[in-house]
């Protein structure tokens, strides 16, 4: 499956940052030996207004029930104080979960 992702309305270091953060799915990808939750900082109360399309159109969310996807976390700063923060999670092996029962249930 090929994915089109456009992305405008960012600034120079929102670019950056999205292109690093792809740039490490690569790279865990390429490893073969690791698995690794990745996080992206959205500030919607500032700058982060992004225009996004998705194969030419408006990006879907996926609603099915695949547990919670809000949580803490507990990020070490360089002074190695902790900071509390959301963060949205989203886990996409249990969506495979989700289209491998769909299939199943589908042939029986």
């Amino acid at each position: 499956m090929k994915l089109n992702i456009e992305i405008d309305n960012i600034t120079e270091a929102q670019a950056l940052a999205i292109e690093e953060y792809l740039a490490v799915w690569q790279f865990i990808g390429e490893q073969k030996d690791m698995s690794l939750w990745t996080a992206f900082f959205a500030d919607g109360l500032r700058d982060f207004a992004p225009e996004i399309k998705v194969n030419g159109e408006t990006p879907q969310r996926y609603m099915r029930d695949i547990g919670l996807r809000l949580g803490k976390v507990n990020i070490l700063q360089t002074d190695e104080s902790p900071l509390l923060q959301n963060m949205y999670f989203i886990d996409y092996l249990k969506i495979q979960d989700l289209i491998d029962e769909d299939a199943e249930e589908a042939t029986e």
